[in-house]
């Protein structure tokens, strides 16, 4: 397996790169000066699993190597369930669920994180799932609807859930 330190090995343009390898790149110029945060922005969703998972791997391990924290934005709740330890479920520009990743994907309190998490594929495909399929369309960010995001989608809906959202009880 190749891992980070293989792009340092060859002289390559960047357009004789694959995107594992393009992907790496950036990642090895990111940890140049040892920065104490670090964002991913959907860093690995062009890649492949196996590359994924070598890339996440690895990340997690000089994460604890060079004392950083680390932000990923990514809608690829495998990757979540991989490398995080905490997770934050955003619907709308909004926070609407925060925990710890088990907690959060083992029982999701927010019916935005139901829907969510009910969309993932089962490795067994014999084992009962539910979809929950959303109505409605998702608000505009120029006209945000009052309270929760997701009250005018939410199956769940009652009246407190259109005067106040998630971010203002924390």
């Amino acid at each position: 397996s190749r891992g980070l330190g293989d792009v340092y090995k060859r002289q390559l343009y960047p357009h004789e790169m694959s995107g594992g390898m393009l992907q790496r790149v950036a990642i090895v110029i990111s940890l140049l000066h040892n920065p104490k945060l670090l964002v991913f922005d959907e860093a690995t969703t062009a890649l492949d699993v196996v590359t994924q998972g070598q890339i996440l791997e690895e990340v997690v391990q000089m994460e604890k190597n060079i004392e950083m924290t680390r932000i990923m934005i990514t809608h690829d709740m495998s990757v979540v369930a991989s490398s995080c330890k905490k997770v934050a479920v955003m619907y709308a520009g909004e926070l609407v669920e925060i925990g710890l990743v088990r907690d959060v994907l083992k029982n999701p309190l927010h019916p935005y994180t139901q829907a969510l998490l009910s969309a993932i594929p089962r490795r067994d495909p014999s084992e009962p799932k539910t979809r929950i399929h959303l109505q409605g369309d998702v608000p505009s960010p120029a006209n945000p609807p009052s309270g929760c995001p997701f009250h005018n989608r939410c199956p769940q809906c009652m009246g407190i859930c259109k005067a106040v959202s998630y971010t203002h009880l924390t």
